[in-house]
């Protein structure tokens, strides 16, 4: 006896609905779509290499994520996450985590499975530290912990061989991480906003460091060996409560980026003027009542903020700083401007602001570049004729 066909198709078709099916696919999002959960049928798909499922309310990542051995990328950020599951160390091949503005606590130590990790980001989350195994990711490249809870990093962390991007900025530290020193290819570093207070000799034998922020992270005083930092192209150090610069800050050569503003700064010491490679330096809201002679030596400064200070007075030697681009010195105490400030012909930025000139130079109408010139707040009476004959490209703010 033959059997039904049409029997046999019905039976298959059954069956075909009632089990799952897996499909390939390659790619999954479903982004800002007001998820509570990861859909299920996710599990099943196979050669799926990036779920992207950020901006949802997904509390959970279930244990099942483990089955998705493909993954390169998870982009989960802005969800309402408070942990991860054990099995996210069986993705050995996911090369981006991205977990930001979630609810994290905790990771597992599982995290350090993941052996093929460029991209870690887990700013904005309530993590409080970090598992030791998080330095088993030896590919690892780039680590965002900015505001979260941390208070201390584990003690060994140079297995993170290939970490060249740390953010710390905005935790709860109290002391400058000891095993941030011996991360071999670190090349950015941010500390912002954190208790740190003091910064550890050690920090003039770090490797390769080429920008590094500290700002506002209560410091009242930097180690000579700071200037051993000779690859140093960035320094920003804002917000803090310096009232002196150790004379070796002179020997960071490749310094090219400098904020110092709002300290308590009111001198630089002479060797400053070693730093010829200085673009800019944002000295503003210090206690300079004397222009800082050290400055004049520098070839290469295209911005100085010098604002918020106290000067009285701008040296004739100003005119020396023949790349300055942009000069901000309001709200001071001028009463007059030097002739040579005319040399700076490169000058398109000019704030004078909330001073006290009650003339102008000539000169300033060599200043054939200028593109902004602000004087309110000076006791100057009417733009003299000059400046518009001479300058009239030039926004000027009386």
């Amino acid at each position: 006896m033959k059997p039904n066909r049409i029997l046999l198709m019905g039976i298959a078709l059954a069956l075909s609905q009632a089990v799952p099916q897996a499909w390939s696919q390659s790619r999954y999002e479903k982004s800002y779509d007001d998820l509570t959960e990861v859909p299920a049928k996710v599990f099943r798909m196979t050669g799926l290499e990036i779920l992207d499922l950020h901006g949802n309310n997904i509390t959970v990542l279930p244990p099942e994520i483990g089955r998705l051995a493909d993954l390169v990328r998870i982009s989960m950020e802005g969800n309402e996450l408070t942990g991860l599951p054990p099995e996210i160390g069986e993705l050995t091949a996911l090369e981006e985590l991205s977990l930001s503005n979630n609810r994290l606590e905790s990771l597992p130590p599982e995290i350090g499975f993941l052996e093929s990790l460029v991209e870690l980001d887990l700013a904005t989350n309530q993590l409080t530290g970090l598992p030791p195994e998080i330095n088993d990711l030896a590919y690892l490249e780039n680590l965002d912990l900015t505001i979260n809870k941390i208070t201390e990093l584990p003690e060994d962390l140079s297995g993170l061989e290939s970490l060249t991007k740390l953010s710390l900025a905005k935790n709860s530290l109290t002391e400058f991480p000891p095993a941030v020193l011996d991360l071999p290819s670190l090349e950015k570093l941010f500390l912002n906003f954190n208790d740190i207070r003091v910064l550890p000799a050690g920090i003039g034998g770090m490797s390769s460091p080429r920008d590094l922020f500290l700002a506002a992270a209560n410091l009242y005083e930097l180690p000579p060996e700071i200037g051993q930092l000779d690859s140093l192209e960035e320094l920003n150090l804002y917000k803090n409560r310096l009232s002196r610069l150790p004379p070796e800050f002179g020997q960071m050569a490749g310094l090219k980026y400098l904020s110092l503003k709002s300290n308590q700064l009111s001198s630089l010491p002479p060797e400053f003027g070693q730093l010829k490679n200085l673009v800019r330096a944002d000295l503003d809201s210090n206690q300079f009542a004397t222009f800082p002679s050290a400055l004049l030596g520098l070839p290469n400064l295209a911005v100085l903020r010098l604002h918020n200070n106290q000067l009285k007075k701008i040296p004739a030697q100003i005119g020396g700083l023949t790349a300055l681009e942009i000069l901000e010195l309001q709200n001071n105490q001028l009463t007059a401007l030097p002739p040579e400030i005319g040399r700076l012909t490169n000058l398109t930025t000019l704030y004078l602001e909330n001073n006290r000139l009650t003339s102008l130079p000539p000169e300033l109408g060599q200043l054939t570049n200028l593109q902004e010139l602000k004087l309110t707040g000076n006791p100057l009476g009417s733009v003299p004729g000059w400046i518009r004959e001479k300058l009239p490209r030039t926004t000027v703010t009386w």
